[in-house]
């Protein structure tokens, strides 16, 4: 049953913080956002060696800066090992994700005119999205369209996605699904 809870009839932050407790799901959350936060602050002072350093710890995998870009040979490797159906697959994919995503932005809406005052909404992208997409023992070439597709169509300047790696090495299809997005522009 639902409790509907009234600010006038009881101390509503005290019934929150109540609530919250409840809730496993956010057990934990402010020991892990401060874990991200951690994170984020040495990768934005340290840069790459951060980024070595953490691939190391999460991925178990040495990578030195020059392993960061995906090389144009590596790529076409990657097509040699991957089927022409699974290409089109991946192209159809594209296609589909970026027709909705199309459907879905949102675009300018007129103004408002109240007693001589005009009211506009503006939407703006971010500048820049970096994507994780997870390796360890599976394939997630879905998961770089489905995340890269929608900032591409919001017009994000910077798109960036990394890739976890399975012993050093992004595997086939994410190399072709994340090539196959970057050509879709």
């Amino acid at each position: 049953m639902m409790r509907i809870l009234r600010t006038w009839e009881c101390n509503i932050k005290r019934e929150i913080e109540k609530f919250k407790r409840r809730l496993s799901v956010l057990d934990g959350l402010s020991t892990r956002r401060s874990t991200v936060l951690t994170i984020i602050q040495d990768v934005r002072k340290r840069g790459d060696k951060a980024l070595v350093r953490y691939s190391k710890q999460f991925d178990k995998v040495s990578l030195s800066p020059d392993n960061f870009r995906v090389k144009e040979r590596e790529i076409e490797d990657a097509y040699r090992r991957i089927s022409l159906p699974f290409v089109k697959a991946i192209q159809r994919a594209i296609t589909n994700i970026e027709a909705y995503q199309e459907h879905i932005k949102i675009s300018k809406i007129g103004s408002l005119k109240v007693h001589g005052v005009s009211l506009d909404t503006f939407y703006t992208p971010i500048d820049s999205v970096g994507i994780y997409v997870p390796g360890g023992s599976a394939s997630y070439p879905s998961t770089v369209l489905m995340n890269t597709i929608p900032a591409q169509v919001a017009e994000v300047k910077k798109n960036r996605d990394d890739h976890s790696t399975r012993k050093g090495r992004c595997d086939p299809p994410r190399k072709v699904g994340s090539s196959q997005r970057s050509r879709c522009t």
